[in-house]
């Protein structure tokens, strides 16, 4: 049997924080049916929540929700209690917490890091680059170097959402690898030619200060 709608108060209570919650002075029965309404989500319906108690009701839960009729207590406390309203704050808090915790699933990712990708692609481009041979088919080189460009483009595109600061430091630490690497590629060269030059010497020094 359908409960008329009732309006007293069954316990003292405070003014909930959130809207889904029990209002002061909300019948405990009606609350319960207004649970069971936010538990059938965004398609929800009043037919529907009417349907499961009707269904309970019944001896075989056959009852068609075409078939199910919205009692006026329903409609009624349904519209005092602002069922609409707090289930719609109810789903828009939900979706706020999957979205935060989405956002926390992939900001743990490993290539969520803007740094983290540039170092990647950084790698990508040294392999790239390795793998030009003077002995490799001409199409062989244009297609390494078209992928080598593309990289480079990608890092270049991170690196501007990085800032200024940032692209200082990675052209001083740059800067710093070339030289190196210079310098190593001197004094192989001296090593092997075993009389190095004094300009050789004076070069490696300059480059390295």
């Amino acid at each position: 049997m359908i409960e008329p709608v009732r309006f007293e108060q069954d316990f003292e209570q405070n003014q909930p924080v959130n809207a889904w919650e029990r209002q002061k002075n909300e019948p405990a029965n009606w609350y319960m049916r207004f649970r069971r309404y936010l538990d059938m989500g965004p398609h929800r319906s009043l037919r529907a929540v009417v349907a499961t108690e009707s269904n309970k009701e019944a001896t075989k839960g056959n009852t068609k929700l075409s078939d199910v009729s919205v009692p006026g207590s329903w409609s009624r406390s349904a519209k005092v209690w602002n069922w609409q309203e707090r289930a719609k704050a109810y789903d828009q808090d939900h979706q706020e917490k999957l979205t935060q915790e989405m956002r926390g699933i992939a900001s743990s990712n490993y290539y969520s890091s803007r740094s983290m990708r540039i170092m990647e692609l950084n790698n990508l481009a040294y392999m790239l680059k390795n793998n030009i041979k003077p002995s490799m088919e001409y199409k062989d080189f244009l297609s390494t170097i078209a992928r080598m460009q593309s990289v480079l483009k990608d890092i270049d595109e991170l690196m501007e959402k990085m800032g200024e600061t940032f692209e200082e430091v990675a052209d001083t630490a740059a800067h710093k690898h070339y030289t190196n690497d210079v310098v190593d590629k001197l004094r192989a060269s001296a090593a092997q030619t075993g009389n190095p030059s004094k300009a050789l010497a004076d070069l490696a020094k300059r480059l390295q200060s």
